[in-house]
């Protein structure tokens, strides 16, 4: 959903506070969490197709071919965090979406202390 799509975005451009008050909102449940991950894994995953793809083209070209065009108003956040992430970023990552995934598995009643503990993570990763 587009809302999970905008925390996605705004995890890697936003500050600890917006993180945090965004989630509360738009995350109410678990299996909002749950799509919230998936979400997050299906641009993370593009991210890594685009950083692979770094040294060969700019910014701005792999923005228009790897960015969904349904998301152009993310344009400038999605270039953003391209300048920002290398490929050992986003391993870090991966790493914390596999712990979370592990995590909600777990404790699936603290499910939103865990997104936004992810988020806040991812955050950090990519500075």
């Amino acid at each position: 959903s587009v809302e999970m799509e905008e925390l996605f975005f705004q995890c890697f451009t936003s500050n600890k506070e917006l993180i945090l008050s965004k989630t509360n909102l738009k995350i109410s449940s678990l299996a909002e969490a749950y799509n919230f991950l998936q979400t997050f894994k299906r641009y993370a995953k593009i991210l890594v197709f685009a950083v692979e793809e770094k040294s060969n083209k700019d910014v701005e070209s792999l923005t228009n071919y790897f960015l969904p065009k349904y998301l152009f108003r993310q344009k400038e956040n999605f270039k953003t965090i391209l300048k920002k992430s290398n490929l050992e970023k986003l391993s870090k990552i991966y790493k914390l979406i596999q712990k979370t995934e592990l995590y909600l598995r777990k404790n699936d009643s603290h499910f939103l202390i865990i997104i936004q503990r992810f988020m806040l993570n991812c955050s950090q990763a990519l500075k």
